[in-house]
């Protein structure tokens, strides 16, 4: 009799006839999806949108072989120390191709098998949020590589979201950002404490971290600390708190820049439910700030040019979009920073 039975990280373990499986007892469904990974050298498979009805349904697999793998060190900051359980996630965008799976050993050695042919594998190495280092990644690489990476030091930046009355943020959007270190994609969201965290950091030479919280959904406006930097001092993590009061916000603000280029000669255009109620140029600093705006409502932003080479609106990270119906709406007490 052939059965599939879960071990305790999720995955799936075939007994049974060699070469065969059975899924018993599976509901009925249009969008399965299924992933077929072995120990030997052969190419790991996704199948998607797999329809399961009252019927048996009947699969069969066919593995290609590959020989290939992209494996390394990952090292101290030393350049010779192995680092172990550092997680390894390997990325392809043109295979859309993920694994998040994968730790190094005692020696820091890892080695991941069954890829597709690539040349655009992006692999992140992220040590323990303890361990003193800071995440790294390197790109461009393909089957057959040896991939191995030397750590930085790394550091937290962690902090609480409140009220100004005490009471802790759950689920506050909240972005982390480097320009000098070129941090765009670091995420996270307050836990039920308002506590929120960015682990295994580098320092930044010019201390231009920038940490924003989005809570406009609970009524308070986005706010921003900048000029952050990170220890690296496992035992002494940065923290950045932030105290909100709501008020009677009446102001938008903000900044544009083509690129990173500080942007001026541009018109800022507001919306209220669809209506244009006003317009500012950006002054020499590429700033803009409408006043005296009603505090219940939100707004949206558009960016244009007297040339019309920019003509677009504004999405909630400030990036650019074509459509008003795509525009964020901004409360009041927002500074957007638009970059086009």
């Amino acid at each position: 009799d052939e059965w599939v039975s879960s071990n305790q990280e999720g995955k799936y373990i075939f007994k049974g006839v060699p070469g065969k499986y059975i899924f018993k007892g599976v509901p009925i469904g249009t969008d399965y999806i299924m992933m077929v990974e072995t120990s030997s050298d052969y190419l790991i498979k996704n199948i998607s949108d797999i329809s399961i009805n009252n019927a048996t349904t009947t699969m069969n697999i066919t593995l290609t072989s590959s020989a290939e793998k992209i494996r390394g060190y990952i090292y101290k900051s030393d350049g010779k120390t192995g680092l172990s359980n550092v997680n390894i996630q390997v990325y392809s965008d043109s295979q859309d191709f993920q694994r998040f799976d994968i730790y190094t050993n005692t020696k820091g050695y890892y080695e991941v098998n069954g890829l597709p042919s690539s040349t655009d594998y992006v692999i992140t190495a992220i040590p323990a949020s303890d361990s003193g280092y800071a995440k790294d990644s390197v790109s461009d690489k393909k089957p057959g590589d040896d991939v191995n990476i030397t750590l930085p030091t790394g550091g937290t930046i962690t902090g609480v979201v409140q009220t100004a009355a005490g009471t802790k943020l759950e689920n506050v959007f909240v972005t982390l950002t480097s320009d000098y270190l070129k941090i765009t994609d670091e995420i996270t969201r307050t836990d039920v404490n308002g506590l929120y965290a960015f682990y295994a950091m580098k320092s930044s030479p010019t201390s231009d971290y920038v940490v924003t919280i989005y809570p406009e959904d609970q009524g308070y406006p986005i706010t921003e600390r900048t000029g952050l930097n990170v220890d690296t001092n496992v035992d002494n993590p940065t923290s950045i708190d932030f105290s909100l009061t709501k008020g009677n916000q009446t102001t938008i603000s903000g900044t544009v820049k083509n690129g990173e280029t500080i942007a001026t000669n541009v018109k800022v255009l507001i919306y209220n439910n669809g209506i244009r109620i006003g317009s500012v140029l950006v002054d020499a600093n590429g700033a803009f700030e409408f006043t005296t705006l009603n505090s219940t409502s939100t707004y949206k932003l558009k960016f244009t040019t007297r040339d019309k080479t920019l003509n677009h609106y504004s999405a909630q990270d400030g990036s650019s979009v074509e459509s008003i119906d795509n525009a964020y709406s901004f409360s009041t007490g927002s500074v957007v920073n638009f970059v086009y």
